[in-house]
């Protein structure tokens, strides 16, 4: 089985460039989310919904608890969760005390979810320097893990110091699922050995199955579950009627993407930040999106890697889906859309996933394997 999450990054879902600054298209934004597509999602099958965090540039996404607090009172069935929390630019007590009021507040639905950030560019922005993210984030898990884990709890850290520190709520779940991202098999061995699930994004399936092994390998040493239950993938998806009318739109949405990204990165170049500092796995898209025209370019140049796009009918990304989960060994299939798309489209897309989520669950995934796999087939222009 093959379990399905909606990942929303709660971008203002329209052709048409949207200003971040417009409070009425910003209100727009919000309620079409949380009151029409989210219980849209939970009707057609998904099993849960994982929001983004990021930060300034006209992110929306910069709280995601108070999404996951909003889409709780609004569905009854979906699991929620952050993937993930960027921890380095948070107080970890903090953030188990939001994930105890969170679990409380859905009834326990909670995904817990981390992660140490697309790049250190944002916690640039508010003074946090790029050579303390890693321990940051390491000391956070460790953290957060002994406040939900004990009653009183002391640390003595580089960063937190206290002395039989209580957090309250406590979880409604007993042990609640815990998740993070990774993108090396350093961090993935890392997630494993901590008896936390890991998604990844943004490369072959075949490398993802690399970096899985690494989890694999150092779960089993740890004496911690490795099986594809504790696995994602996560990919940009366009379900639409029929494999030509997909290609022709996820081209145009793709083209209106590449010239957001452009103008997203010229901006924070032109403020005095680096876009490009600590994405190594992106530099070919985003390098390719900054040189290039993207309105006069052929679509599919700009894709880097061609299993991240899942583009065709409900049958044909249900192909695709199964195929690279096996490749990777994952259990679980995270999928995305770009902003650009309009609302009624996501809509759409929403429904057709009901077609595609039965055969999903019908799908058989093995450990994984390293044994190169036929790539996805690069969506055209």
């Amino acid at each position: 089985m093959i379990q399905t999450w909606l990942f929303t990054f709660m971008q203002p879902f329209q052709r048409r460039h949207p200003d971040p600054f417009d409070t009425a298209n910003t209100q727009r934004a919000i309620r079409w989310h949380v009151d029409e597509l989210f219980p849209r999602i939970e009707a057609a099958g998904f099993d849960g919904i994982f929001f983004s965090e990021h930060h300034f540039h006209g992110n929306l996404s910069a709280s995601p608890n108070l999404y996951i607090a909003a889409t709780a009172m609004r569905t009854k069935r979906v699991r929620l969760g952050v993937m993930g929390s960027v921890l380095p630019m948070h107080a970890p007590w903090r953030v188990a005390e939001e994930i105890g009021i969170l679990d409380h507040l859905s009834g326990g639905r909670l995904e817990i979810g981390y992660s140490n950030g697309a790049g250190p560019q944002e916690p640039l922005m508010v003074g946090i320097p790029a050579d303390e993210l890693r321990p940051r984030f390491e000391e956070s898990l460790d953290v957060i893990d002994g406040a939900l884990g004990a009653l009183e709890y002391t640390h003595e850290g580089r960063f937190w110091q206290f002395e039989r520190l209580c957090i309250t709520p406590r979880t409604l779940q007993a042990d609640p699922p815990k998740w993070v991202t990774v993108v090396t098999a350093g961090s993935a061995a890392s997630a494993a050995r901590r008896g936390y699930k890991a998604c990844t994004a943004f490369m072959s399936a075949r490398e993802a199955g690399i970096v899985f092994d690494a989890y694999r390998e150092a779960g089993e040493i740890a004496g911690k579950p490795v099986g594809p239950d504790r696995l994602a993938l996560r990919r940009r998806c366009l379900v639409w009627d029929d494999d030509h009318s997909a290609e022709e739109l996820g081209a145009e949405i793709l083209r209106v993407g590449l010239e957001r990204t452009s103008r997203l990165m010229k901006r924070m170049i032109d403020n005095g930040v680096n876009p490009l500092i600590g994405i190594e796995h992106l530099d070919k898209q985003l390098m390719a999106s900054r040189r290039a025209e993207a309105v006069d370019a052929p679509a599919a140049k700009f894709i880097s890697e061609p299993d991240e796009w899942v583009v065709g009918s409900p049958e044909t990304v249900a192909d695709k889906i199964i195929a690279q989960c096996r490749a990777a060994g994952a259990g679980h299939f995270m999928a995305y859309a770009m902003g650009s798309m309009e609302m009624h489209e996501m809509e759409h897309s929403a429904d057709l996933w009901q077609r595609v989520l039965p055969i999903l669950k019908k799908a058989q995934v093995n450990t994984g394997s390293t044994i190169p796999s036929a790539p996805t087939p690069a969506m055209s222009a």
